[in-house]
């Protein structure tokens, strides 16, 4: 490590740690938290292996919304040196981006469920996989596609900050996937007689060497608590990119093209391009106003299912959406949350409010522009935000909820995005003022 030259960026205390430790241990896992940099760290190991002519291409599998928006942005800013395919779509499409001479390869979880034929063949060195918990389950089609790919790597390494969120089994399912030489036994069945005590047909609990045997079968491991971590900045932006449905799709391109139209014509001018914009923004959020008023929602699963994730992982979080029907159908479909937004009577929205510092809910959804102002929620640490909003003010307002002079806990801001434009407006949000001009340049653009 120390003849090795960090190129754009020098990597924290902690990430060092964990460099060294990936490379004193061919199998193992990093449970460090979100917003700690994970990605960088395995990016610069596996870069060194690189540099050393140790190893020549790795595998690194991870949720489909982090692909290009984390894995390949950060492997484009950490080491711009190294190339990387991202192996998803079609069978035509991965089997090629496979076949393509790059350094890292960058996948999804189901994939290692329909194609591990194909990954197996590409003879990985080492094998990444983030959010190793999408394998807790060990029976299931993917975990065992993915203990079939990972059984002969030379290195396989999970990453995740939520090792058994709820059960001892989901331990046993990770551990398969990753270094099952670990394990006391193979046997699912065994092993939940070895963690757990049965009350009835239904109702598992664990017992009381679980947790102990958990710690042993999850080794090597290294976890840094971001809160520990004291050179990284006290703020984090992340990104996390969701593609739209067919219809989600078309829809937003027919919006774009009559837009584009209207542009032509003069009907987009400075003035007029937000509101605009702001029907484009509605639509990647995942609901349109139909001629007669209706609302046409979209999917928005993989949306609401990384919202859970995350939750799992920090406890207590804001979701900041800018539309009352979307945050209405939000709320609908994440358990333990309520909603504030224009309507809601102040004495309404403090009762909610008292309730989440409280703790007797773990999810606040609200809008930007009712909560940006005068709450104090420093006892909560990350926000997400659903889509991007056409306003800087609001946007630190919203971040300012959290990021008090009082608040113990360094913060990590989740930007959920669907389009290139949109992480644009957040990168713009991050600086500076949103301009009308870089609206209509934005269509100039499209």
């Amino acid at each position: 490590m120390k003849s090795y030259e960090f190129l754009n960026r020098k990597p924290y205390k902690h990430q060092l740690k964990t460099i060294q430790f990936m490379l004193n241990n061919k199998r193992g896992y990093d449970f460090s938290s979100l917003g700690s940099g994970k990605t960088a760290s395995a990016i610069w190991f596996c870069d060194m292996l690189f540099e050393a002519k140790k190893i020549k291409k790795v595998l690194v599998v991870c949720p489909l919304s982090i692909m290009q928006a984390v894995w390949g942005e950060e492997i484009r800013e950490v080491v711009p040196n190294r190339s990387y395919s991202i192996v998803h779509g079609s069978k035509i499409a991965r089997v090629k981006a496979l076949a393509k001479d790059a350094h890292f390869y960058i996948t999804n979880h189901d994939a290692l469920r329909t194609y591990y034929r194909e990954l197996q063949d590409a003879n990985f060195d080492i094998i990444i996989i983030d959010e190793v918990d999408a394998y807790k389950n060990p029976t299931s089609k993917r975990s065992k596609g993915a203990q079939l790919v990972t059984q002969y790597a030379t290195a396989v390494y999970g990453l995740t900050g939520t090792p058994m969120a709820n059960s001892p089994m989901e331990a046993f399912g990770i551990a398969k996937t990753v270094n099952p030489n670990k394990l006391p036994t193979p046997y699912k069945t065994r092993w939940q007689s070895m963690t757990m005590i049965q009350y009835n047909t239904h109702t598992w609990v664990a017992n009381e060497h679980a947790e102990e045997l958990v710690y042993k079968v999850l080794q090597p491991a290294i976890r840094h608590k971001l809160e520990d971590c004291v050179d990284i900045p006290p703020i984090t932006y992340e990104y996390r990119e969701f593609k739209m449905g067919k219809v989600q799709a078309k829809a937003y391109k027919e919006m774009v093209n009559h837009q584009l139209v209207e542009l032509d014509d003069g009907l987009i001018i400075a003035s007029t391009a937000a509101v605009k914009y702001t029907k484009l923004l509605q639509i990647s959020a995942g609901a349109v106003y139909t001629e007669k008023g209706d609302v046409e929602f979209y999917s928005m699963k993989e949306k609401i299912d990384e919202v859970l994730h995350v939750q799992k992982e920090v406890g207590q979080l804001i979701i900041f959406v800018q539309f009352i029907k979307v945050a209405d159908y939000i709320g609908a479909n994440i358990p333990n949350s309520k909603i504030i937004y224009g309507s809601v009577s102040q004495s309404k929205r403090a009762e909610i409010i008292k309730e989440f510092r409280e703790g007797k809910f773990d999810v606040l959804i609200a809008q930007p522009r009712v909560a940006a102002h005068g709450l104090n929620l420093q006892f909560c640490s990350t926000i997400i935000f659903w889509t991007p909003i056409l306003g800087n003010s609001y946007y630190r307002q919203a971040i300012g909820r959290i990021r008090r002079s009082n608040q113990k806990n360094k913060q990590v801001i989740i930007n959920f995005f669907s389009s290139l434009a949109e992480k644009r407006l957040y990168k713009t949000l991050e600086e500076r003022e949103i301009s009308s001009q870089l609206l209509l340049d934005m269509y100039k653009d499209m």
